[in-house]
Order: structure tokens, then sequence, then C-alpha cells
């Protein structure tokens, strides 16, 4: 079985913007990283006892985002390959949608082809949407 990223959407804010799809995917899989717990629905998900991993320190230990950025691809990377060889997906999660203004998502889409993994791309609401509705 070829390696496999999900990335989801948490929505522009707490637990009830996360679609069905993303909540489901968040209680089914063992190997989930966040792109930062610094988000509002990432305590609700402690209070559900969802386990997770952060890149947060990579923001402490790089010199500047782009070196943030090809950490976090390569961590994912790495931890993906290393997932799939069990059989299993990595679910990576990042605020809001993850087409919108996401760079790690646009580095991971170009670089995992390359590397053999796949990405699946889950819908989610954007920090756009609430200022549509207001």
């Amino acid at each position: 079985m070829e390696p496999k990223i999900i990335v989801a959407g948490l929505g522009p804010a707490d637990l009830g913007q996360i679609t069905l799809e993303t909540w489901e995917a968040l209680q089914t899989h063992r190997r989930i990283v966040l792109r930062t717990e610094v988000h509002p629905s990432v305590q609700a998900l402690k209070a559900r006892h969802i386990a997770f991993e952060t890149c947060d320190a990579f923001y402490e230990t790089c010199e500047d985002f782009q070196q943030v950025y090809e950490a976090i691809v390569a961590h994912l990377l790495e931890q993906t390959k290393a997932a799939g060889h069990e059989g299993e997906e990595l679910l990576y999660c990042v605020p809001g949608h993850p087409m919108v203004a996401e760079e790690t998502v646009q580095r991971l889409l170009q670089e995992a082809p390359r590397q053999g993994v796949q990405i699946e791309i889950l819908s989610a609401m954007s920090f756009l949407d609430p200022v549509f509705t207001a």
C-alpha cells in the first residue's frame, strides 16, 4: 500500500466548525499531526482524548518560516512512510481550509508525489467563510 497523508482542515474556530468527515478521521486515525496547537478546537480534541502531536517546536527551532515549512514537510513525509509500512495513514490537520493560505500543504502537494506518497484533501471552512456571512 502506498503511503498516504490525509490533510484535513480544522475550520476557523471551535469544534462546531469541523466537518463530519474530518471529525470521523480524527476519531479513527492513530497518527495525527496538527500544524499547530494554537487553534480554538484543540482544547476540545484534548477533552475528547484524541491523541496528536504538533509541529509547534519547528517554529521555535528554525530560523525563518521557509525553514519551518521545509522541516514540517520533511517530518510529515518521514512519519507517513513509517506509518505506511504499518498499513496506516497519517492525518495532518491545519487551521481553516487546507487549500487556503497553507504553505505546508502546497509544499506537500509538490513533494509527496516525488517520494511516492499520496495526498488526500478533506475540505473545511476557511477563515474567509465567517466574513461572507457577517
